[in-house]
């Protein structure tokens, strides 16, 4: 298991590494984490992802046996959300499976649902599968699974050197951004940026964001005084969406964006959080025929770089974000604009009531 930055780079590399080197063996399954309201890391859906490609990369006979004996044995729906029994339909298949199987999960501490169960699972995969099924496994250093793991496989810290990558990736940036890409400043943006990010693509690529920025009246002073790390750019930026629009409508609906996205259960649409953002909190009756709704413009104009919508789902653009927005900090960066900042930040009670009244009235 390897914990460190970098994680995706080196799943990707594992995967890539054995996939092109492997002649008949192991077959490698992979899987890549990522916090979400709607579940689609947990448990269980790993596992069913993890199945559905060993059956379709080898659509053996004897899979697919093993699959309709579990579906006329347990299936109550079209769709099993068991994590106990699909484990024993994988284990069941690796055992009948020809080859070894290398499993790729990257950011396990991003499965939060049956996570301690997986741990089980994983760390028992040896003797249930006959040794037929190993895992690569990257995470942040989240106590649980560091001791979980702790004297039952090996466990190092990876700092990788993505320094080339940053170059290549801020290069690429500079040249598609044309204010960047005209600007005076162009050859410094291009060596300072990558050391300035210390390894940290997302750093670069909101730096990069914000010097291109038409609110970056100097690029220069941006560049003398970067921020120190991810927390204090998310300040900068609040403060700079904040200063854009100081109407207190566009504030407060900007802070509930953030509140319904950090903590719903369900993605939510872009429909769903403009309808949110029409109902006024005292509001009893509410006529949507009456109101201009957001459209998907609107939401990432109010919310900046901290959100994007993938395929019409409204989420947070980095996992980072949302940590930041859940955590109330007496610290911050720029404490003489501490009140403007703070604003955002959220309580997750305050949050869920937020829902749960709009959702009620």
């Amino acid at each position: 298991m390897a914990i460190g930055s970098g994680k995706s780079v080196l799943a990707s590399f594992v995967i890539t590494l054995i996939q092109e080197h492997g002649e008949t063996e192991p077959q490698v399954l992979f899987f890549f984490c990522k916090d979400s309201s709607d579940d689609t890391s947990a448990a269980a859906s790993i596992m069913t992802n993890l199945i559905d490609q060993l059956i379709g990369q080898n659509p053996l006979k004897t899979l697919f046996q093993i699959l309709n004996k579990a579906r006329q044995k347990h299936a109550k729906s079209e769709k099993c959300t068991d994590f106990e029994l699909l484990w024993k339909i994988f284990v069941a298949m690796a055992q009948e499976f020809p080859i070894r199987i290398v499993i790729v999960i990257d950011a396990l501490d991003e499965c939060v649902t049956d996570r301690s169960e997986f741990l089980g699972k994983i760390l028992s995969s040896n003797k249930d599968t006959d040794g037929k099924v190993q895992f690569f496994i990257t995470s942040r250093q989240e106590r649980d699974i560091t001791d979980k793991f702790a004297g039952h496989c090996e466990i190092f810290q990876c700092g990788m050197s993505v320094d080339a990558d940053i170059e290549r990736f801020v290069v690429q940036r500079v040249h598609e951004l044309e204010r960047l890409r005209h600007s005076e400043s162009k050859g410094r943006i291009i060596d300072e940026v990558p050391k300035k990010s210390a390894g940290m693509f997302r750093y670069a690529a909101l730096l990069l964001d914000e010097l291109d920025s038409p609110s970056t009246s100097d690029i220069t002073d941006l560049l003398n005084s970067p921020p120190v790390d991810l927390n204090e750019m998310y300040e900068r930026i609040l403060l700079r969406l904040d200063s854009a629009d100081t109407k207190p409508r566009t504030r407060h609906m900007r802070r509930k964006i953030f509140s319904w996205v950090a903590v719903a259960k369900l993605p939510l649409t872009v429909a769903e959080i403009a309808y949110a953002c029409a109902i006024q909190d005292d509001e009893t009756l509410f006529d949507p025929t009456k109101r201009i709704l957001a459209v998907e413009r609107d939401l990432l104009d109010i919310c900046g770089p901290l959100l994007e919508i993938l395929d019409g789902k409204v989420q947070f653009t980095h996992q980072s974000a949302k940590e930041f927005l859940l955590q109330r900090r007496a610290d911050l960066y720029l404490k003489e604009k501490r009140d403007r900042v703070d604003y955002y930040l959220l309580q997750e009670r305050e949050a869920h009531a937020s829902v749960g009244i709009t959702c009620s009235e």
